[in-house]
């Protein structure tokens, strides 16, 4: 009987990008009877706000667009629809309405931050971090700069400038949940553990509808060898969000690990079902089946993978291997 291949483990931590209607300047909206057509537009773009906090991104995108067409020369309006389009992936659209926005306020730091964000998206980090940097000049109490300066600095690997940023943020924003989510990721980077469960809890305490946290803090659960810590917060994470694979993979691969198959091939199946093109479940799957002595579902699988990795690398060369050995040439 053939030897199944040992099982491999997609350990992934995710962070978010900092985009939302709360980082645009807002301030009392004037009555529309005594304003006129600004007063107007300034209901308008309340309302996207509103639509934007609701997840409503075409009604807040039509919200905007009424807004500047009643008032052409106000700034917020041009950044909130930036933040809208960058939303929606129209990042290069995004980029023009905050380059517009700042022609009308120079001194608008969550513009700056914002188009930060757009640079960053569009791999430009020298600009991001140009944008961040005037941000915290112009306002120095603005926590999301610091953060997003933080992420950009995680992601080329400086972790003690990041370290610092995020701290910053905090320092600011003591109830800021994402910085502590992104905080713990560094604190992993930096092999301290029990510093990042501690964060990836105060984000989850400060936001418990925080999926992402939950992941962080499951991953952290499996490197100290609490097995059941990180079944449990990978299943806060899905019930939070339903269509999370990752969570569903990595609550599969523990699974695994402690000798539950059947339980992981659910999980996996859980996150094909989310993600119908998720290489890494289907590999997953293909080990389980394989275990299991399911030879002609373990190759179906091993045959998915295959046709959505296009990689020539190891696993690749392993998930032919193992189709060569289930067919007993």
């Amino acid at each position: 009987m053939h030897r199944p291949a040992k099982l491999i483990l997609y350990l992934l931590l995710a962070g978010g990008f900092i985009a939302s209607g709360a980082s645009a300047c807002t301030g009392p909206l004037a009555s529309p009877e005594a304003q006129g057509e600004p007063g107007l537009a300034a209901t308008h773009s309340s309302r996207g706000r509103a639509f934007l906090d609701l997840g409503n991104q075409q009604a807040a995108l039509a919200a905007f667009n009424q807004a500047i067409e009643l008032d052409p020369h106000n700034p917020e309006a041009y950044a909130n629809r930036g933040v809208v389009l960058a939303e929606m992936g129209e990042v290069e659209a995004a980029l023009a309405d905050f380059n517009r926005a700042l022609e009308l306020d120079p001194r608008y730091a969550r513009a700056y931050n914002n188009r930060g964000n757009a640079y960053r998206r569009l791999g430009d980090f020298e600009a991001a971090l140009a944008d961040y940097n005037r941000a915290i000049d112009l306002d120095p109490q603005y926590a999301r700069p610091y953060n997003n300066r933080g992420n950009l600095y995680r992601d080329r690997g400086e972790w003690f400038l990041a370290l610092e940023d995020l701290n910053r943020a905090i320092q600011i924003d003591s109830e800021y949940a994402i910085a502590y989510n992104n905080r713990g990721i560094v604190h992993v980077s930096l092999g301290d553990l029990q510093a990042a469960l501690a964060d990836f809890s105060r984000a989850i305490e400060l936001d418990p509808k925080y999926s992402d946290a939950f992941f962080n803090r499951a991953l952290v659960h499996e490197k100290l060898g609490n097995y059941q810590g990180a079944i449990d917060d990978y299943s806060q994470a899905i019930e939070v969000d339903p269509a999370y694979a990752n969570a569903y993979l990595n609550r599969g691969i523990v699974k695994a690990t402690l000798g539950d198959l059947e339980a992981a091939i659910a999980d996996y199946s859980g996150a094909i079902e989310a993600d119908p093109d998720f290489a890494g479940a289907y590999f997953n799957r293909a080990l389980a089946y394989e275990e299991l002595g399911e030879a002609r579902s373990a190759s179906a699988d091993y045959e998915q993978f295959l046709a959505l990795y296009p990689a020539d690398d190891r696993l690749s060369a392993l998930a032919r291997h193992r189709l060569t050995v289930l067919s007993g040439e």
